[in-house]
């Protein structure tokens, strides 16, 4: 037997591994009410934006900045800690009003995995609340 007739095999079971670890698993386990939210259908490009975060903050930004002299940022800085906080008083407020102030949280409950309001709001804060940590 050559080696060509072993390393296709196992060749071809590598791939499919990666494909299925890729993109497959995903599709299969994943929630299909978050298909139309950006960043959610896998953790592949939630994944490549916190590479290029990384990359422009530990090397591109420094290299840039390097002999240029420090942006002012204070106006910036005050706008952004204002629209946090506005957005999590209002993700709190909205997750106090969902499940009743979290009396509905003290015992165990069946995930709700249907289209109706309550759920698809809640999984509406949630993607808010990560698309506010990645900002």
């Amino acid at each position: 037997m050559s080696t060509q007739n072993l390393v296709t095999p196992l060749l071809s079971k590598l791939f499919k591994a990666i494909n299925y670890v890729y993109h497959d698993f995903w599709e299969e386990n994943g929630d299909p009410r978050l298909k139309s939210y950006p960043l959610m259908d896998t953790p592949w490009s939630t994944l490549a934006l916190i590479a290029l975060y990384l990359y422009v903050v530990k090397i591109l930004g420094p290299n840039l900045m390097r002999e240029r002299k420090a942006f002012d940022l204070k106006k910036i800085m005050v706008i952004y800690n204002l629209t946090m906080v506005v957005a999590s008083f209002w993700m709190f407020l909205e997750g106090c009003l969902l499940t009743n102030f979290g009396l509905d949280l003290w015992c165990c409950q069946y995930v709700d995995l249907s289209l109706n309001y309550k759920p698809m709001r809640m999984i509406f804060i949630g993607y808010l609340f990560f698309y506010i940590k990645i900002y």
